[in-house]
């Protein structure tokens, strides 16, 4: 059982000058931009209507669920500003955990990839008054 995970979450950090909002990606694809029909809608004039899009796909590393980022839309159009990850230019780029994609120099996304271990889940199931009261003590302890 040691090293399996049953849960893999793809969380997505959307940081702009006014608001920091995270994204639990979970479907097979997500659009980013100014338009208001895209699945992520960042309304900062940077932007091109269609900026960007994320696809889900299986890791090219180690067969977990990641997703990959393309500049422009589905219709092979590129973005005005274009795609960058890390401080490289892309077209696209399969994600890895931590890295940093900017659509602009405003406008910046952090992906994460949060693995959670089986038996961390089956101790959750099995006691969660138990592990919601050791979290409190933590919290109370890193308080004083």
């Amino acid at each position: 059982m040691r090293g399996q995970f049953s849960s893999v979450y793809n969380i997505l950090l959307v940081e702009t000058p006014n608001f920091q909002s995270p994204l639990h990606l979970s479907s097979g694809l997500y659009t980013v931009g100014r338009n208001p029909r895209n699945t992520i809608v960042i309304c900062s004039p940077k932007l091109s209507r269609k900026h960007a899009y994320f696809y889900k796909k299986i890791s090219s590393n180690d067969s977990t669920v990641v997703y990959s980022v393309v500049d422009g839309d589905l219709q092979g159009n590129r973005s005005t500003n274009g795609l960058w990850v890390n401080g490289k230019q892309y077209l696209e780029k399969e994600l890895k955990n931590g890295d940093i994609i900017c659509l602009s120099d405003d406008v910046a996304l952090r992906y994460y990839v949060i693995k959670k271990p089986l038996e961390i889940l089956d101790l959750e199931t099995k006691f969660p008054k138990v592990l919601k009261h050791s979290q409190q003590m933590l919290v109370q302890k890193d308080a004083n």
